[in-house]
């Protein structure tokens, strides 16, 4: 029997950037936060005296492409920079600062289920409402096949209409849709 849904794909909700006890350091109004450019995208690192912070911000460098370096921030103030912009700027390291900083509640499993269930629901109505559309020309290509006593499906070349790609995955017995180009 064909799928007649097929896969459904549900987002997940928010993720929390960093984990727990690096996210409550990098909250820390008392604590000196480093955003910078790391191999794998912005990081931060936090430290406890100036200069410290000042010494990892000087030693930061500019990546092959041009691109990196950091700020330092405390208190949500931004205090020093050494940056090396081309694509980015200096907001989005502050807002990579507050975003990595956010509590991130995990959503109930309730919740989660049920916004799988009403995204299934939603893309199960969607396509019944195609194949009811398609049903009439669906009909007519079943009767047409069903007249011939075809041993093995019909290969059809060339453009199919929406029914006939429809028809093709409910009645694979009937046809098998066989490309744009002759053998």
């Amino acid at each position: 029997m064909p799928e007649l849904i097929g896969p459904v794909f549900v987002a997940d909700g928010p993720e929390q950037l960093l984990p727990e006890d690096r996210r409550l350091q990098a909250a820390d109004p008392l604590l000196w936060q480093l955003v910078f450019m790391g191999e794998t995208g912005l990081d931060i690192s936090s430290f406890s005296e100036r200069s410290e912070a000042e010494s990892a911000l000087a030693a930061l460098k500019a990546d092959q492409y041009g691109e990196g370096g950091g700020i330092l921030v405390r208190a949500g103030d931004v205090i020093a920079e050494n940056l090396f912009l081309k694509h980015m700027r200096q907001e989005d390291y502050v807002e990579y600062l507050q975003r990595a900083t956010e509590s991130v509640a995990p959503a109930s499993a309730e919740v989660h289920d049920a916004a799988a269930m009403e995204e299934v629901v939603t893309t199960a109505k969607d396509r019944l409402r195609q194949l009811t559309k398609l049903a009439p020309e669906i009909a007519k290509l079943r009767a047409e096949y069903e007249s011939k006593t075809l041993s093995e499906p019909q290969v059809i070349r060339g453009r199919p209409s929406e029914a006939l790609i429809e028809f093709a995955n409910l009645f694979p017995q009937y046809v098998r849709l066989g490309g744009c180009t002759r053998p």
